[in-house]
């Protein structure tokens, strides 16, 4: 690859951008085409090893700090990912997901030292993979011991540091939770601190799915007037007919239409 550059860079000094070698001598303009097409492939292939040497060791790192060797995971990290031109998003949230199972401060550290490093990017540019931060979510909540909060506190942390935007499925997955467990207050406690919050009533959806199936009326104006406060009249009234269509009350959403 290197030889490949050095005959490139030759041929760029000797023939000169003019009118005569590009405009007359098309074998000269496809050759350093040709070149040109030779170090993009390279350039290509090294990234991709790069990307997969990144991947092997996030994989292996992962697994070593939920064996338990937390600390050593993270110095294990820090150490070589220092030496990295760049480290990608996805690399650091997959890594912060694997500590935040036994430490989650020491997965907002490193989320919050990822965030000092990469400041001048922005949230659109940031190199998530799709779904990953949902799906890292499901599986602490997944897990047995405290995880509602390492799964909240981390997502928290992503939101404050402005490394994801707060979205719909993931306020969805922490009501999910409390409704899989028959917990419909908590469920609404959650939407309301999170509207609050947030200034923005994420998942109020399965929430009034629920509440349709009870017909709690006390309930049922509790949250409308929560998310009121958020949401346009329309989009609470569309909500609010989608619940009772979901639990095939067709004469209960015509009457409410009236």
């Amino acid at each position: 690859m290197t030889s490949l550059r050095c005959v490139a860079n030759c041929v760029r000094r000797i023939i000169r951008p003019t009118s005569l070698t590009f405009g007359t001598n098309p074998t000269t303009s496809a050759a350093i085409r040709l070149l040109h097409e030779h170090e993009q492939r390279g350039d290509q292939s090294q990234n991709k090893n790069a990307v997969e040497v990144q991947k092997r060791f996030i994989r292996d790192v992962c697994a070593q700090a939920e064996s338990g060797s937390v600390n050593s995971a993270l110095s294990t990290f820090r150490d070589t990912t220092v030496t990295w031109e760049n480290v990608p998003d996805w690399a650091v949230l997959k890594f912060a997901s694997s500590v935040a199972r036994l430490d989650v401060e020491g997965a907002k550290e490193l989320l919050k030292d990822h965030q000092k490093k990469t400041s001048n990017i922005y949230m659109r540019q940031r190199t998530f993979h799709k779904d990953q931060v949902p799906t890292i979510l499901e599986n602490l909540l997944k897990n047995e011991e405290n995880g509602f909060m390492k799964a909240k506190e981390l997502y928290a942390t992503l939101v404050e540091l402005k490394l994801y935007k707060r979205k719909n499925e993931c306020a969805e997955l922490f009501i999910q939770y409390h409704l899989m467990r028959n917990d419909l207050d908590a469920a609404i406690r959650e939407l309301t601190e999170s509207s609050e919050q947030y200034k923005s009533c994420l998942g109020l959806l399965p929430v009034l799915v629920e509440i349709a199936r009870s017909n709690d009326q006390e309930r049922l104006e509790n949250v409308c007037s929560c998310a009121e406060k958020f949401s346009t009249p329309f989009q609470v009234t569309s909500a609010w007919l989608y619940a009772l269509l979901e639990n095939g009350k067709t004469e209960e959403a015509e009457l409410f239409l009236q």
